[in-house]
């Protein structure tokens, strides 16, 4: 029965004997908690964590991972318990949210990027909750502060996301670069201008390219690249103003 609260924009709720050993044992003592928050665009490239489902494109308002361990071991949530959060975002709040749990490689890699990873949304599909307030610290004291209250049953990834206008015709898109840039040293992603989504266009040996599909007809995003060869790193954009 713990609220931590982290200024204006984040709080986090537990509920009491929420966190268990995977025996189901509640731990005593202190407990260690890790909060890594994607709030931008930016974030989700950092963290490969791009916004889809599968090959199914969705749309973000924040996403979390959230650790709890005892000893170094990780805890996991017991039967029925839940855990909330409440936290702004960077653009106005969305209506039909639902939460989505990221699906990790198993076992996880040692080194270097889980590129299997995956959103799936949860079993309850219940939209998510949007609030608003009033700012009470700092200089923006006064001001109004969107943002969601998310209802989390699982620890690791989480995220308020919803599946983009499915009705639109989608189509492929290629990015082709310079020889030395391969599928072992580069990634590419598509960050959409007008939305928070980031794709990620995987390597494609055959062609010697990168490819997304699904990606709606008429998008403005902007083609980012990615790529390390020796000790030196390279960074590519390029604008995309109609798919």
């Amino acid at each position: 029965d713990t609220t931590l609260k982290y200024g204006d924009s984040l709080e986090i709720s537990f509920t009491a004997g929420s966190c268990v050993s995977t025996s189901g044992a509640v731990p005593t003592g202190k407990i260690k908690l890790e909060l890594v928050r994607l709030r931008n665009k930016g974030d989700y490239i950092k963290a490969f964590r791009p916004t889809t489902s599968n090959s199914n494109l969705l749309e973000t308002g924040g996403a979390f991972l959230i650790r709890v361990t005892k000893d170094g071991k990780d805890l996991v949530l017991a039967p029925g318990a839940i855990i909330k959060i409440r936290f702004s975002d960077t653009e106005d709040t969305k209506n039909n949210l639902q939460v989505f749990n990221g699906l990790e490689n198993n076992p996880l890699p040692t080194a270097g990027i889980d590129t299997a990873f995956t959103w799936n949304r949860d079993a309850d599909t219940s939209l998510v909750k949007t609030f608003q307030k009033s700012s009470n610290q700092g200089p923006g004291t006064g001001l109004l502060i969107k943002g969601y209250e998310m209802i989390v049953k699982n620890l690791r990834w989480t995220a308020a996301e919803r599946f983009i206008d499915s009705t639109r015709p989608k189509t492929k898109i290629t990015t082709i670069l310079p020889l030395t840039f391969t599928n072992k040293n580069t990634v590419v992603f598509a960050v959409f201008t007008d939305q928070k989504t980031v794709v990620n266009l995987r390597g494609d040996y055959p062609s010697r390219s990168f490819a997304a599909r699904n990606i709606p007809v008429g998008s403005k995003l902007k083609i980012v690249t990615i790529s390390r060869i020796g000790n030196d790193l390279y960074l590519g954009t390029k604008d995309v103003t109609d798919v």
